[in-house]
């Protein structure tokens, strides 16, 4: 996928989130940060963490951000960060199987 991607635009970072309805968490299975896959083992709530993530999972649909420091856009989504720098732009796409998320890709 990372490849694939990266044959389109250049890419600083990819995940692929598995969304748990019955917890209501996702968790990474893949994460590749600034050159190198992180592990981020422990799931996270998509009550008490507000992120990118949790507003593709409940929009069940897909999200792009052209500019995350556009006034507008930081003042309605939660600013994310790539090596500790903040990320200019976001697509945030969810997989669904049989009408439900199951995940995100982005």
């Amino acid at each position: 996928i990372l490849d694939e991607c990266r044959t389109v635009l250049p890419v600083d970072a990819l995940y692929v989130a598995l969304y748990d309805r019955a917890a209501a968490n996702y968790r990474f299975l893949l994460f590749w940060d600034q050159g190198a896959y992180r592990d981020i083992p422990q799931p996270i709530s998509i009550h008490t963490q507000h992120s990118l993530t949790a507003v593709v999972i409940a929009r069940a649909a897909t999200l792009t951000l052209a500019d995350i420091r556009d006034p507008a856009t930081a003042s309605a989504y939660p600013a994310i960060k790539v090596a500790d720098a903040p990320t200019r732009c976001y697509i945030g796409t969810p997989m669904i199987v049989r009408g439900q998320v199951i995940g995100v890709l982005s």
